[in-house]
């Protein structure tokens, strides 16, 4: 009985740091998600970034820029979105609904069923419009588990939800969430925050979680990033050997048609959104700019080779 009591208080203990200590959608954060391709590896992505907090009816919501980009379309689709955490629960807020709706619950037990807003391509339905009533989608929690060390990351004592879609005999649920961890999200088979649709037919390469980010570090990503597979940025940003630039090295930023630097650089490579290489140089020794006019107005990364050591920083190019 007193070893029961004691693996009893270790649990509460755990749990209770958990809950203290995580803290979901702070500035820094950001989450890189593949979509679904059909005609090449790589097509594109979805995208979050944590860009500050504002109060959204009477509640203070984190604001994420969400950029989503895939083959069809040919500029990124740039929006916003609202969440919060609260009692253990993530809320989205609905600019077409107008109201919170819950999105998914870190201290679920199994068995728990989760009835969610069901968010489509441009809102709450395929045209655009708003229709007479909002869809719902259910999820049912499968298991809970506890890391206490989050594998292939340094994030410690986080909570795991397992969850899978109810098919009810009489209408499929057509959204699902991978396993959701807490703090970070939905993870592994997810590609984005805010849930999944079921599937396509076919599809080339299908979504999946890509990684997390805090402050420019990678901190965790998923078993496709750890074999190279994928097109986002986090293989660079994860890269031992390159350092997040905590200055302003590369400037004007958002740049229009040249970037600057100062002092003496070897090399410069620039890459988008996706992780493609859209610009190099090598021959840098002797200048100090470089012309950026052919680029698209979006975001990027640049690393750049400086001395003995790498350093990566995000440059916006803005028309």
């Amino acid at each position: 009985m007193k070893n029961y009591f004691t693996l009893l208080f270790i649990a509460i203990a755990l749990t209770c740091y958990s809950q203290d200590e995580v803290e979901w959608f702070q500035e820094g954060q950001e989450w890189y998600y593949n979509v679904y391709c059909f005609q090449e590896y790589g097509c594109g992505y979805t995208y979050y970034e944590v860009n500050g907090s504002e109060i959204v009816d009477e509640k203070e919501a984190s604001v994420l820029t969400r950029i989503y980009l895939d083959e069809i379309i040919e500029e990124p689709l740039v929006s916003a979105a609202y969440l919060t955490f609260e009692n253990d629960t993530v809320w989205r807020f609905s600019t077409e609904a107008d109201e919170w709706h819950f999105l998914y619950d870190i201290g679920a037990e199994v068995g728990d069923i989760w009835t969610i807003q069901k968010d489509v391509f441009y809102g709450y339905s395929d045209d655009g419009m708003k229709p007479d009533e909002i869809p719902l989608f259910k999820v049912v929690v499968d298991s809970v588990a506890f890391w206490e060390e989050v594998p292939n990351s340094p994030l410690t004592n986080r909570r795991v939800i397992y969850t899978s879609p109810i098919n009810d005999g009489l209408e499929d649920s057509e959204y699902a969430f991978g396993p959701i961890l807490e703090g970070v999200g939905p993870v592994g088979g997810s590609h984005d925050l805010i849930g999944n649709p079921a599937g396509a037919a076919l599809p080339l390469q299908s979504p999946y979680f890509q990684c997390y980010l805090v402050n420019g570090e990678l901190t965790y990503g998923s078993d496709e990033l750890a074999y190279g597979i994928g097109s986002s940025p986090c293989f660079t940003l994860g890269t031992e050997d390159i350092q997040q630039d905590k200055g302003s090295l590369i400037y004007p930023n958002p740049a229009y048609d040249a970037i600057r630097w100062d002092g003496s650089i070897k090399a410069l490579t620039i890459y988008d959104i996706t992780g493609k290489v859209v610009l190099q140089n090598t021959q840098v020794f002797n200048i100090q700019s470089l012309c950026v006019g052919e680029l698209n107005s979006g975001f990027y990364m640049v690393v750049v080779e400086k001395e003995k050591t790498l350093f990566s920083q995000k440059l916006i190019i803005e028309r």
